[in-house]
């Protein structure tokens, strides 16, 4: 009547412009985190378990008791052999040695929780969750004892080091989750089984796998176990009992 006509067309592509942008914006927010998020994660998961982290990024948040098996590995005699070896050498060495290892962890689900010099802390059950976590981590520490003997062979033939590695397993209950302080968080496990786990590689044999009776007790029959006595841990009072896998660690080296 008064010749006065609402612009309703731009007004309302200009809402739908806007909130396509959203969309966008937080499309591209969402990728950055996840591309975060793998860069900071992709040496410590498995790739199917950095799947399903980057798809449910919730599974770090939360801390909890949980069963998982721990396991711990050192080279013997590293110490010694590093004292006289030029530090590119000892660069190159370590970090070969340990890309074999994480591809053996990681192909048998396991999580790594550091790297310690030339240690080695990894669990198995987290973040996400399995029956068989005992059983994959005694198999991951056979494969990483027979890739040891691998490498051992090549480097012997030029001069390298003559790596000989122990490994200590042990099943039991620890607290799992991030944890630190507010300017260095890391997604770790803690408790007396985590320690006892780390004893159990400090008294192994040169070349063994050593474990406990609770990862015995949840083994199949496809691996050939067997006792090897007790030991005396520091910081428990009881003795140990523990097992070994049958052919392995046998060369009479301690």
């Amino acid at each position: 009547e008064y010749r006065y006509i609402v612009p309703l067309v731009r007004p309302s592509l200009s809402l739908v412009m806007a909130m396509a942008m959203v969309m966008l914006l937080q499309f591209i927010h969402e990728q950055q985190e996840k591309q975060y998020i793998r860069g900071q994660l992709t040496h410590y998961f498995a790739p199917s378990l950095m799947e399903k982290i980057l798809e449910e990024p919730e599974l770090l948040d939360n801390v909890e008791k949980k069963e998982l098996t721990i396991l711990f590995s050192d080279i013997a005699g590293f110490t010694a052999w590093s004292s006289t070896r030029e530090a590119q050498e000892i660069h190159q060495t370590l970090n070969q040695y340990f890309d074999e290892m994480a591809a053996i962890v990681f192909a048998h689900q396991g999580t790594i929780d550091k790297y310690m010099g030339d240690g080695l802390m990894v669990f198995f059950g987290d973040p996400i969750s399995c029956e068989n976590h005992a059983q994959l981590a005694v198999e991951a520490a056979i494969a990483m004892q027979e890739k040891t003997r691998e490498l051992r062979k090549a480097w012997d033939q030029r001069g390298g080091m003559p790596i000989t590695i122990r490994i200590g397993v042990h099943t039991g209950e620890v607290i799992v989750g991030n944890m630190g302080s507010q300017n260095r968080v890391e997604y770790t496990v803690i408790g007396s089984n985590v320690n006892l786990a780390q004893r159990l590689e400090s008294n192994c044999k040169k070349g063994g796998v050593l474990f406990s009776e609770s990862t015995y007790r949840q083994l199949d029959k496809s691996i050939d176990a067997m006792g090897a006595g007790t030991i005396q841990a520091k910081g428990f009072s009881d003795p140990i009992p523990v097992y070994t896998v049958r052919g392995i660690g046998e060369s009479g080296e301690d």
